[in-house]
């Protein structure tokens, strides 16, 4: 997105997309760098549009813990940026990061934040964190992880998102990849029927659990048969491949 050179209003909000549980901890403390600043929150795109401009120029925003593409013609009307917390490294941008770590059995990851633009995860980047990975994680553990990583930087870049009276200043970090998309995540859940045992059970540890769209899956005769649930009834009709039970849909 093109960076804004001069803005004739004054910094006043920061429109904050968020759930509410987590606005709840970090509004206080935005509020306490500048107890003037006005904080929305929000939780859908579509509630940003329906804002007038003169609102938007003297706005920052700031998008935390979301899955919401914004739209090129909303991120043009914000007058001091709109950022992301990506919860990745910057060799994991984009769909289902964690999985995707997981998957690649990556021993470092972190937490990107960067300016929002049309693409998505390829803004600029203004911060990023590494931590190391422990060994035999599983995706919430390490969802959880990144949780309380973005929560800190938040708390570090406080100040700045409250008070800076321009574009924030950027890192010079780079990504390190293409971001992964969703039609990626479908395609490696597409478990082909002649995989081997090792690579099927490194599938399923890390995308077992779905990216909330879509679970590992199998075609057999042009019918889909993902990946059983502990619910599934033991009748249902099944295929097993390595030991691992699949059910059609």
């Amino acid at each position: 997105m093109k960076r804004f050179m001069s803005n004739e209003y004054a910094l006043s909000n920061v429109i904050l997309m968020t759930a509410q549980s987590y606005a709840d901890y970090l509004i206080p403390f935005l509020l306490n760098e500048n107890p003037k600043i006005n904080v929305l929150q929000l939780v859908h795109p579509n509630q940003i549009s329906d804002l007038p401009d003169d609102y938007l120029m003297s706005s920052r925003l700031i998008s935390f813990g979301t899955r919401y593409y914004i739209p090129a013609k909303i991120l043009e009307r914000i007058g001091y940026g709109s950022y992301n917390f990506h919860p990745g490294s910057t060799a994991y941008p984009g769909w289902a990061p964690f999985l995707f770590a997981i998957y690649d059995g990556a021993k470092k990851y972190g937490v990107t934040v960067h300016e929002m633009s049309p693409k998505i995860d390829a803004g600029k980047i203004v911060s990023a964190v590494d931590f190391d990975i422990p060994p035999n994680i599983t995706p919430q553990q390490l969802v959880n992880i990144t949780t309380a990583h973005m929560l800190d930087l938040f708390v570090k870049l406080s100040a700045v998102f409250a008070n800076k009276q321009d574009y924030i200043d950027l890192s010079g970090i780079e990504w390190q990849n293409l971001p992964k998309r969703k039609k990626d995540f479908a395609a490696i859940c597409h478990i082909p029927l002649d995989i081997d045992e090792p690579e099927l059970k490194r599938r399923i540890a890390a995308f077992g659990d779905s990216d909330g769209e879509v679970f590992p899956y199998l075609t057999i005769d042009e019918k889909k048969y993902r990946l059983a649930f502990d619910g599934d009834h033991p009748d249902r009709y099944s295929h097993w491949l390595h030991g691992v039970r699949f059910v059609i849909e």
